[in-house]
């Protein structure tokens, strides 16, 4: 995950199966312009949401593990 823009500061990232648990989170200091987020995460197959958090921003994508 790439993220680019100008906010400095926490930046959330989360994975909640179906239900709404939450079945990973971290979180990230942004200190400059660019971040590169990388993380393996072993999660049984499924649909899940990933939501990343950006400063007052939020983001979700659906994420198909087969």
């Amino acid at each position: 995950m790439d993220v680019t823009n100008s906010y400095r500061g926490t930046v959330n990232l989360s994975l909640t199966d179906l239900s709404g648990r939450v079945v990973f989170s971290t979180a990230y200091e942004k200190q400059a312009e660019r971040l590169v987020m990388q993380e393996t995460v072993e999660v049984a197959p499924g649909i899940y949401t990933m939501i990343v958090t950006v400063g007052n921003e939020r983001v979700l994508w659906r994420v198909i593990k087969k």
